[in-house]
């Protein structure tokens, strides 16, 4: 499964029969990040959302900030503020695209060409399960905090 299985809602409507499931995503609070802008890391990120919104964050806010910090850094490096004009808004483009940086969320890096143009290539796809009710990463094995349970086994 994609969205849906980090999200707490899922686990709690679904109990005991969210266990074993696997899903994709790209951030989860645990994943071991290392931020030079605003978060240090992926928990203290995910400890600021909870204490400002009463509620867990998940991979789209956490990137929707991720993204927050790439214009930021970019402007910073172009000496820009909105509104811009034509030539501000394409030397923006150049700065994010020549843009790499480490952020709670993971490393931000856009790809120049290609099938992902423009894309973040600076972030490694993970694979999920969730064991004991829990969202734990399985894979990649450099990332991953526990081993997959599979073949999965049957709820009691």
């Amino acid at each position: 499964m994609h969205y849906g299985v980090t999200e707490p809602a899922f686990i709690e409507a679904l109990q005991i029969n969210a266990d074993q499931i696997f899903g994709a995503s790209v951030w989860t609070e645990t994943i071991k990040t290392k931020g030079d802008v605003l978060w240090p890391d992926a928990k203290s990120y995910a400890d600021a959302a909870m204490k400002a919104y009463n509620v867990p964050a998940d991979y789209t806010q956490a990137g929707s900030s991720a993204a927050g910090i790439a214009f930021q850094m970019a402007l910073i490096n172009i000496n820009a503020k909105p509104p811009m004009d034509e030539k501000q808004r394409d030397d923006l483009v150049n700065a994010l695209e020549k843009l790499k940086v480490n952020t709670f969320y993971g490393q931000i890096g856009f790809a120049t060409e290609g099938q992902f143009y423009h894309a973040n290539v600076g972030m490694t796809p993970l694979t999920i399960q969730i064991q004991n009710g829990k969202v734990v990463v399985v894979g990649p094995d450099n990332l991953a905090e526990n081993a997959p349970i599979y073949p999965m086994k049957a709820q009691k």
